[in-house]
């Protein structure tokens, strides 16, 4: 059976936190929510679910970041595929609907980042026509509120 995929809405909220979870990310629902709250709203992002017999199967977020120094391109902010449904498609239909979005906001260029512990994401990406074209090391500095 064919995922059907579509845009992401607010009522999905339970399940992509559910599906992030799968991936070691620990929102909450709630937490969940507000954050798909922005996504939704802002016309710089999109995001999709897959559907299999009307339940959230994956997810995929896309965004266009702004730099002075790179021209304009969407990076894929998360994906996810449900565990149970890996290796059916359905990463690969939403990646297509994100280089729909990106064909439709004429921009060329789709990135994305992923953790080097994630072998098996890396060659599903490089199986799609994605190249690695740098490694980088992530700084964080937690700042007092």
């Amino acid at each position: 059976m064919q995922p059907i995929i579509r845009k992401m809405r607010i009522e999905d909220a339970f399940a992509v936190s559910h599906l992030s979870h799968q991936l070691g990310y620990a929102l909450s629902e709630e937490q969940t929510q507000t954050q798909l709250e922005a996504v939704l709203t802002n016309k710089e992002h999109t995001a999709f679910v897959a559907t299999m017999n009307g339940a959230v199967s994956g997810w995929i977020h896309a965004f266009k970041p702004l730099y002075i120094e790179s021209l304009p391109f969407v990076e894929i902010g998360g994906l996810v595929v449900d565990e149970a449904h890996r290796g059916n498609g359905i990463g690969k239909n939403l990646v297509e609907a994100v280089m729909h979005w990106c064909h439709e906001q004429n921009i060329p260029t789709l990135r994305l980042r992923s953790q080097v512990k994630r072998k098996e994401a890396h060659l599903f990406y490089k199986a799609l026509g994605f190249e690695e074209i740098k490694q980088q090391i992530v700084f964080q500095r937690k700042l007092s509120q």
